[in-house]
Order: structure tokens, then sequence, then C-alpha cells
């Protein structure tokens, strides 16, 4: 019997957030546990309806549009865990609502894996309010594609200053805090 929980899994791109998902929905399913899974809409990088990691891993999932978390609460209530993916996408009022009732009262398992903030390093959507209210927090970090050291910032390599904008390592990439300091100010050269 799964009891109600938040975990959210978080850190910048590449640092294996949704890995780390993929390897708890494992384990959920290897448990006995019945499962859903989520990922807004408009993260269709590498298949429309899995979630799937940079290293290929995948798993089958619901399709949600980003301004409407009702469907995930609703749909949620069958199962005994709910995972989602890319969470900081999801921008409707309610969602810190449906995952508190989920875990409170419904007592559900909610495992959770988005970026915690963006590419400014500014808080990215409903994070920052997921992460105050979960239970338990696993926080990755990336290798600097600059200095090889711990990344914990996610960089834009490309021009565009939207906040919304999936991408892949084409787009974006992991640094440190001094290296991402430095492309900021246009003072670094490739490793």
């Amino acid at each position: 019997m799964v009891r109600g929980k938040i975990e959210v899994i978080s850190g910048p791109m590449m640092s294996g957030k949704t890995t780390e998902l993929i390897r708890r929905i494992t384990r959920e399913k290897l448990a006995g546990n019945s499962i859903i899974v989520f990922k807004p809409n408009i993260d269709d990088r590498y298949n429309e309806d899995k979630v799937v990691s940079h290293t290929g891993d995948s798993v089958k999932c619901q399709i949600i549009p980003i301004h409407n978390t009702e469907d995930i609460y609703e749909s949620a209530l069958k199962y005994d865990v709910v995972a989602i993916d890319e969470a900081q996408f999801f921008n409707c009022m309610n969602f810190i609502e449906h995952i508190n009732v989920l875990a409170n009262k419904k007592y559900k398992k909610v495992i959770i894996a988005g970026l915690d903030t963006d590419f400014e390093d500014r808080p990215f959507g409903y994070m920052p309010e997921i992460l105050a209210i979960a239970d338990d927090v696993t926080k990755l970090t990336a290798i600097c594609d600059k200095c090889g050291e711990e990344a914990t910032k996610t960089y834009r390599k490309i021009d565009n200053d939207e906040q919304v904008l999936v991408g892949d390592n084409s787009a974006y990439e992991p640094l440190c805090r001094k290296c991402r300091q430095k492309a900021r100010e246009g003072d670094y050269s490739e490793r």
C-alpha cells in the first residue's frame, strides 16, 4: 500500500532527472504498484507519447496540455503512483493544489521531475512551490561542458530570451557557476 508522499527530482539540463524518474517508475512497477506517467504536450523532443531520457530510456505516458492539470488529477485517482516529467512547464493555478490533494487526501505517491531554475537562473514555473511542499527532494548535478566540474546551472547557447523554449543539448548546456558567469560575459573558450 502506497502512502501519500511527494518526491521531487530537480537539477539543470543533462543532469539525469528523467533517467532518475524512469528508474523510480520501474521500481514502483516492480513493487506491484499501479502507476500513471504524465508529461506536458509541449515536450515532443524525442517522442510524442513517451517520456524519454537523453540516454534513450523511455516509458509510455499520458500527454497533458500545460494549462490543464485537471486531467492529471482525474486520471491519477485510479493509480497508486503518479509520475510527472518536465513539471516546470505546467502553469495552471491548481497544479499545486492537485498535487497536495493527491498526496494528502488520496494517499498517492507523486514523483515529479523538473528544472528548478531557467536559463537565466530564475525560479521556473511552479517548481519552487513544489519543492517547498515535497517530502523528499533529490537535486542532481551534471558535468560542466566547459571545465568538467560539477554543473548546477543551465546555459542557453542560442539567442532567444523567452523563458519557455523546449530544447536539447543543441540549445542548452550544463555549466558550473563560474563557467556560466564567464559564458554570460562572453569570456570563455570551448573545452
